[in-house]
């Protein structure tokens, strides 16, 4: 193993990386750490910061595998424990979140950020009194935990205990006075709460049935908390009424207080024994408890009652999914081929028979996930428009390693939606796989354009996006030059050695017609030649990439190849070229609006300048770079800058 890459060592590289991930540039972060753990592989800040990276780019597998690296190293390292758990949240597995968060408490019951997180997973699995007494510790370690706070009025909101909702929030306001979403929300609820105090005067007179409808109408324009005001007052008036509890309970159900909801869908049902409504709403509310036994209770007596109730098969099936196990998901799988058999052109129930199998996938019959995506394909033809049941069968094709038809799901359901930024992420991942990597950066690219806010203006932009990714030829080789291009990384002290492995992954890369796996294997061989200052050669490589890039557009490769041109020009003397070059860098970068890169093209041009005397024009380029750097907060960089300065006057 190496001690250094490029001249830093492990902790330097972790360093850079934390710097880049701050910015929000996971890709380049993610690089910085993988040198890190290639010098040091038991690095365990590379490893976690490393995971923090992807998870915030929304590559969750990877995120997860970073994490587990880090509890290999060290089986007690709480931070990788919450951070995995939150991981798992992000896929919906709510119970693994908490049995990680308890695992980090076991190690350290202070650990406020466990206590948090897990308040955050009893939020997702609706467990309102849990979550409040998690974030009740949280702020008992910490009482300037803003954020804890915050959540726990939500939490008595969704309670009902609006007294508490409010000191809570007030309290997170104590700690910053200016947060936003604690004075909105505070704001709201005091004008809820202020709300149902002047219903009282309008409902003066009414009677059951009229204020029945009254809340029917508020509950049908989201008002819900007005609507359970309205049902308390008819069921102290008509304790027998036919359709109250019904609503009280579907009230609550949208509040989060499934507790109350339940009480309320069993009186009706105790009214209307026949009530199928009543006892799927009642069966759902057990599942958000996690009470999957009552709820399959409930889902049969709907069956019972009407055996071609389709959402009861359907609500049948997703209790037994959840409730996991070969054989609970083997009942889930034939209660949604019920739902079917009840309405063949069910959507949803098609597509729940592919995840089922896939979960049988996922516990060792692989064979399962070829099953999955027939059922996919089912729903498709059912509903084409729905980018799901493509997202779905993608992942189904990826667990089966079968990259390329992964690929061509994930472009379908991009057609739909070309603003999932997960989706993205997955083709990246895909091509990654693959050995792809360039390709890969491009998809990652744009999936953080996409979280930025970028939309797609025009069919034929996103078909333009397709051309580039439908050139790849995707070959098995791809995997290849992957390998080759770290052998030649770990030849960093013998670069002909390096150059050599390099130029064997950029021969693959031009077989099979790879442009952007040449730009990358390009990328390296042009490394070499600078460390052997050999410039001109070095130009040559640059510019390929320049013009492959230029090809499709991709400005930050293009950017970052016009900036190792111009260095090129600078070492040899040609100051001409090399401030063509930057100047060039300079308007990429701001386009980019990488300011790093940015500051890097404007202190050059001011060196440039100072060594041919032109005192004016160097002094505005390194106050122009000062200016960058403190909008980067750059302080070490800021220092550099005003010596630079200094030196001109």
């Amino acid at each position: 193993m190496p001690e250094k890459i490029e001249g830093k060592t492990a902790s330097e590289w972790v360093d850079i990386g934390y710097e880049y991930e701050k910015q929000g540039k996971y890709q380049i972060a993610i690089e910085c750490y993988e040198k890190a753990v290639k010098i040091d592989p038991k690095n365990l800040k590379g490893w976690n910061y490393m995971g923090l990276a992807y998870g915030y780019s929304g590559q969750n597998k990877k995120e997860i595998e970073c994490y587990k690296k880090v509890l290999e190293i060290d089986p007690k390292h709480k931070y990788a424990l919450t951070n995995l758990g939150v991981a798992h949240e992000k896929l919906r597995d709510y119970q693994k979140n908490l049995e990680y968060q308890e695992k980090a408490l076991e190690i350290d019951p202070k650990f406020k950020l466990a206590w948090y997180n897990k308040g955050v997973a009893y939020s997702k699995l609706n467990n309102h009194q849990k979550e409040v007494e998690c974030f009740q510790k949280a702020v008992e370690i910490d009482p300037q935990f803003k954020i804890a706070w915050y959540y726990m009025g939500v939490a008595y909101k969704n309670l009902e205990n609006y007294t508490k909702a409010i000191e809570s929030l007030e309290k997170a306001l104590e700690v910053d006075p200016n947060y936003e979403s604690g004075s909105i929300l505070l704001n709201n609820i005091k004008k809820d709460t202020k709300g149902l105090k002047e219903l009282q005067s309008k409902t003066k007179g009414k009677s059951a049935s009229e204020l029945c409808d009254m809340g029917f109408e508020y509950a049908s324009s989201g008002f819900f908390l007005k609507a359970i005001d309205l049902f308390k007052k008819v069921v102290k008036m008509e304790p027998k009424h036919e359709k109250v509890y019904y609503y009280l309970g579907a009230a609550y159900e949208k509040v989060h207080n499934y507790q109350s909801a339940i009480e309320n869908f069993k009186k009706a049902i105790e009214i209307d024994p026949k009530n199928t409504d009543a006892c799927n709403h009642l069966g759902k509310c057990y599942e958000e408890l996690e009470d999957y036994q009552n709820a399959l209770e409930s889902y049969k007596k709907t069956i019972e009652i009407d055996p071609k109730d389709k959402n009861g098969w359907y609500n049948m099936g997703n209790a037994y999914r959840k409730m996991k196990g070969k054989e609970n998901i083997e009942k889930a799988i034939e209660s949604y081929q019920k739902a079917v058999e009840v309405i063949p052109k069910d959507y949803d129930a098609w597509k729940a028979i592919g995840y089922a199998y896939c979960d049988l996938g996922d516990l060792g019959d692989i064979v399962c996930y070829q099953k999955s995506t027939d059922f996919y394909k089912k729903a498709i033809l059912v509903n084409p428009n729905n980018e799901s049941a493509y997202f779905a069968l993608g992942t189904a094709y990826g667990k089966l390693k079968e990259y390329h038809k992964e690929i061509e799901s994930y472009k379908k359901s991009i057609r739909i939606n070309p603003h999932d930024f997960r989706l993205w992420d997955n083709i990246g991942a895909s091509l990654d796989d693959l050995g792809e990597r360039e390709a890969a950066d491009y998809c990652w690219n744009i999936s953080d354009k996409v979280k930025d806010g970028f939309k797609f203006s025009s069919d034929k932009e996103l078909s333009d996006v397709f051309k580039v990714l439908g050139g790849i030829r995707l070959t098995e080789k791809g995997k290849n030059t992957n390998e080759l291009i770290a052998m030649g990384q770990n030849e960093s002290q013998d670069i002909d050695k390096a150059q050599e492995y390099f130029q064997k992954a950029y021969d693959i890369y031009k077989e099979v017609g790879n442009k952007m796996g040449q730009a990358n294997a390009l990328r390296y061989i042009g490394s070499c030649y600078r460390r052997k200052k050999n410039w001109e050669k070095c130009i040559t490589c640059m510019q390929q990439i320049y013009d492959i890039y230029s090809d499709v557009v991709h400005k930050t490769g293009m950017g970052e190849a016009i900036h190792n041109m111009a260095f090129c020009y600078f070492f040899m003397d040609k100051f001409k070229e090399a401030k063509e070059n930057f100047e060039k860098s300079i308007i990429i970068h701001e386009q980019l609006d990488d300011k790093t890169r940015l500051a890097d093209g404007l202190s050059n041009l001011g060196l440039i300048y100072k060594k041919e005397g032109n005192k004016a024009k160097a002094l505005e380029y390194y106050k122009k770079c000062y200016e960058v750097d403190k909008a980067l907060g750059d302080n070490r960089r800021m220092a550099q800058d005003k010596k630079d300065i200094e030196s001109v006057n």
